[in-house]
Parts: C-alpha cells; sequence; structure tokens
C-alpha cells in the first residue's frame, strides 16, 4: 500500500487546462499526473469539484454528482499556498472518489493517494 505520510506536490492553477475540460482552477498532483477541477462559486467564494483526471485511467465529470463543497477559507489556503491545506483537502477529496468509484483504486494507489 502506499505510504501517505510521502511528500505530495499539490499545485494550483487558475483557469481552465483547456475549452473542453472547463473550470476555475484545478490542483495539479506530484508529476502532473492527477488533476482536480473545482469550478467556483462567485456569490460566495465556495467551490465545488467537477472533474478528476487521473493519466492512464481516465477522467470523471461530476459535476451532477453529490461532493462536498470547498469552503471560501479552504479556497483561500488553497490559492494562498498553504501547502498542509492542500494536501489536505487532496487525501479528503481522494477519499470521497475512492467511495464513489472503487473500480480506480489501482490509479489511487499508484500515485500513492490512498493507503
Amino acid at each position: 500500500m502506499a505510504n501517505l505520510e510521502r511528500e505530495l506536490q499539490v499545485h494550483y492553477v487558475k483557469g481552465s487546462m483547456s475549452k473542453t475540460r472547463p473550470c476555475d482552477f484545478y490542483l495539479v498532483v506530484n508529476d502532473a499526473c492527477v488533476f482536480l477541477d473545482f469550478a467556483l462559486n462567485h456569490k460566495d467564494g465556495t467551490a465545488h469539484m467537477v472533474r478528476a483526471s487521473f493519466d492512464g485511467y481516465g477522467c470523471m465529470n461530476l459535476e451532477k454528482k453529490p461532493v462536498p463543497l470547498l469552503s471560501a477559507s479552504q479556497v483561500e489556503g488553497l490559492v494562498s499556498g498553504n501547502a498542509d491545506g492542500r494536501q489536505g483537502i487532496l487525501k479528503s477529496y481522494c477519499k470521497i472518489l475512492q467511495s464513489m468509484t472503487p473500480i480506480w483504486e489501482d490509479a489511487f494507489k499508484e500515485y500513492g493517494l490512498i493507503e
């Protein structure tokens, strides 16, 4: 099993990666093999995950799935560069994704996102 204690590099990027993957910001993990895309609610500053992509495993659209919101303070932590906050959010969302899609367990293990 993967060791979550190892350093995960989580980077915040404002804007969309492409026109086919619209979002307000996304998180890039380690060597750019994992992407979590988020849409921002500009009225209250919250955000929700709209897509998760794992190289070699595919992309899951989550716009119509019940995924918890990021609070405005969590979004601010991502933007400000809080590495611990980014890793915590990444781990939380990976647990949620794993419960939604057990068939992707190999992807989570390969990229060191679950124990």
